[in-house]
């Protein structure tokens, strides 16, 4: 999806264009990296942070120029963040780019990577031990009853 500031924001110099995508996650993360690979036409977030993850800005985002790509898509880019896991949610999440038009035509091509961790709660032995024990004795119990009632109604 491509949200401009206005309907010329992609031909004339200053105006910006804000890129949207949608991704889902099943479930809560623990950590998170973003690795995204773009050549822009001519920069991202000239003033203001060109990368946001459920419209939290991310660090170093900020005038991300590409040097080779004032008049045409001729560099690709590289941008990481090893630490996005907090900015995510379980269900639907947002990646926006923010491209600004420095003159000419504008645009974006971009591909991103988002690489997660989830952690999920397991047993410690100790406790599965105690717990197996448990239902053990609860058999042996409930056998014992059955026997010393059988053995009592002569």
């Amino acid at each position: 999806m491509w949200i401009g500031t206005n309907s010329s924001a992609g031909t004339s110099s200053g105006n910006t264009a804000l890129y949207a995508i949608s991704f889902n996650l099943a479930s809560t993360v623990s950590s998170a990296s973003l690795n995204l690979y773009y050549a822009v036409d001519n920069i991202l977030g000239e003033s203001n942070p060109g990368i946001y993850i459920n419209g939290v800005a991310l660090p170093s985002s900020t005038g991300l120029l590409c040097s080779l790509c004032t008049a045409s898509f001729t560099q690709e880019n590289h941008y990481t963040d090893s630490n996005i896991g907090s900015l995510l949610v379980s269900g639907t999440n947002w990646l926006y780019v923010d491209a600004v038009n420095q003159g000419g035509p504008a645009g974006l091509i971009f591909s991103a990577n988002i690489t997660t961790e989830t952690t999920t709660a397991t047993p410690e032995p100790p406790s599965v031990l105690l717990l197996g024990i448990g239902v053990l004795s609860l058999f042996a119990f409930a056998g014992r009853g059955k026997r010393f009632a059988s053995s009592s109604s002569c």
